[in-house]
């Protein structure tokens, strides 16, 4: 694809699902900024530029010097994740605030843009089922409480802006619990999944939320649910790749705890009927074609081993 000429921003561009949105953005031909902390992917074959840059810290850089260099379109995925460290929030969430809302709140001021596109989640709602964007938060870490604060932020700053709230993403590259099964099943190696299996998500392909975000364009500000729109429970998800693992000759091994773990949301599923009523987006890949996606990323030598619960 030729050159565009757009200038995109993207914070995080070298994570999970930033990674899969600037290579995206370079095969549609744009001018690719990537501000992260850590190094891309080696094995990238696309051009961009990368700055390696604390975004709480963004007015030290020389990047923002000129109040002239404006991008086109600001992705802003940046943030400290949430991890087991949030089951006793108060006490472990400086660096996440810091980041997270600090962070933000530079990008959101420093560099001009025509449209501000911010990574919320679904962690905000708190425990329940088919949330919509309407319903009242019931935050139960400081990650999900940091994307809140962040989202008020933008909604007051004036500028154009889309926010997403994700669903749990799942892919090649993920860290999320259908990589693991997948994982374990090819390595044969013994899984437990809590809650008796009764734990719904709804897992969206992290190529939708790409193709969600590039949409942003075209949709009113405001906040929008992002998701497959379909429930699944850990015990059906367990199933679903088993039949996958024996159709390629593997043995996925798992059994049913009652265990919960600390600070671990039971149930979280969303609405989309509010992005779905635009006619602009729409989640287009099956579970089944991505978990047949990870079982060929996981089977290649390379592949790099998604996280135990207990080393997050």
């Amino acid at each position: 694809m030729g050159k565009t000429d757009m200038k995109s921003l993207v914070t995080g561009g070298s994570g999970f699902i930033g990674g899969h949105l600037v290579d995206t953005l370079c095969e549609r031909g744009d001018d690719v900024f990537n501000i992260d902390w850590k190094s891309p992917r080696m094995t990238s074959p696309y051009p961009f530029t990368y700055y390696c840059i604390d975004i709480s810290k963004l007015d030290e850089q020389p990047i923002f010097a000129s109040p002239t260099a404006k991008v086109d379109e600001i992705y802003h995925l940046a943030a400290i994740p949430w991890t087991k460290a949030d089951a006793d929030w108060i006490h472990n969430s400086e660096e996440t605030m810091r980041s997270n809302i600090i962070g933000t709140l530079k990008v959101l001021t420093k560099q001009p843009t025509d449209l501000f596109i911010f990574a919320s989640t679904a962690n905000l709602y708190g425990n329940g089922r088919k949330f919509k964007e309407t319903d009242p938060m019931d935050i139960p870490s400081s990650y999900g409480y940091s994307k809140a604060v962040c989202e008020r932020m933008i909604s007051l700053s004036g500028v154009r802006h889309v926010i997403f709230r994700f669903g749990t993403v799942v892919g090649i590259r993920g860290r999320c619990f259908p990589n693991r099964l997948v994982w374990c099943a090819i390595n044969n190696v013994p899984v437990k999944i809590f809650n008796m299996g009764d734990t719904y998500r709804d897992l969206i392909d992290v190529r939708d939320v790409v193709s969600a975000m590039l949409s942003a364009k075209d949709l009113e500000d405001g906040i929008y649910n992002i998701s497959c729109g379909m429930e699944i429970s850990g015990k059906v998800l367990a199933h679903q790749v088993f039949n996958e693992a024996h159709d390629r000759g593997y043995d996925l091994q798992y059994d049913l705890t009652v265990f919960v773990a600390p600070g671990y949301v039971p149930h979280s599923t969303l609405d989309i009927s509010k992005v779905l009523e635009t006619g602009m987006w729409e989640p287009k890949i099956p579970l089944k074609q991505t978990i047949s996606d990870l079982f060929d990323y996981y089977e290649q030598p390379d592949a790099i081993e998604p996280p135990r619960w207990d080393a997050q």
